[in-house]
């Protein structure tokens, strides 16, 4: 494993080893173990001020929109460089949990994973769920503000479209009144004439009239009211055609 770690390393680093090994000898440095390789790279590479710069990050990192795979992937190369920040899988699991989104963190902590791994196949199941039933909820949310637009525009009409009922009715009545109030006097107008013109034919049916009906002056008849009586030669109401001076 340390001979395959610092056979990829090149430049600059390469340099670096090689300067550290060649005093000590290959068999002492093939003892080197794992975590002394690590800790001698990050005392060279990485002084503590990019440490408490990487640990921020690690802190504040969280899932960007719906995918997992860039968060996941940054995640575990910051608890690489900044391992005592997760110094226990405890922690470690905990710093996942933080950075995932509100909907499927209480989710993913309620399940227990024991490992990270596990950890986030729950996270990406419970991701899956929630992308499958956007589509969903966004058609209904459509449908539903179709609807709000609907009953807010039959709301705002329903009073004009009253009004302008009103309006027109009584428009209506009023253009009528005048017509129907004509109308009425053409008619008491009509049965006026008709009833003077039954008393007068009962007064020419019946000579020497004992009636109630006054006697005409103009037409020398007997019934109430104006004299409706028309001359049927010069077509003037008040005395008849035998009378008649034109």
């Amino acid at each position: 494993m340390l001979t395959f770690a610092t056979g990829t390393l090149t430049d600059d680093a390469l340099s670096w080893w090689n300067a550290y090994a060649q005093p000590m000898g290959i068999e002492q440095v093939n003892q080197t173990t794992w975590t002394e390789l690590k800790r001698l790279l990050t005392n060279k590479y990485c002084p503590r001020t990019e440490i408490i710069k990487m640990e921020d990050k690690l802190y504040n990192l969280s899932v960007k929109g719906n995918d997992l795979k860039p968060y996941v992937r940054r995640f575990q190369e910051l608890t690489t460089l900044c391992p005592n920040m997760v110094p226990n899988n405890e922690k470690l699991l905990e710093a996942f949990i933080r950075g995932l989104p509100r909907s499927i963190e209480g989710n993913v902590t309620a399940s227990k994973p024991q490992t990270l791994e596990e950890a986030t196949n729950i996270a990406h199941r419970l991701m899956d769920q929630i992308i499958k039933r956007k589509p969903v909820q966004e058609t209904n949310n459509h449908k539903r503000k179709i609807d709000d637009r609907r009953n807010t525009t039959n709301n705002n009409n329903y009073p004009n479209d009253r009004n302008n009922n009103s309006h027109s009715n009584n428009q209506i009545n009023k253009n009528n009144y005048p017509n129907n109030r004509n109308n009425n006097n053409r008619n008491n107008y009509h049965h006026q004439q008709q009833n003077g013109r039954q008393e007068i034919f009962k007064a020419n049916g019946n000579r020497g009239y004992n009636g109630p009906h006054p006697l005409c002056r103009k037409c020398t008849l007997h019934h109430t009211g104006p004299c409706t009586v028309r001359c049927q030669n010069c077509h003037k109401v008040g005395h008849q055609t035998r009378n008649c001076r034109s």
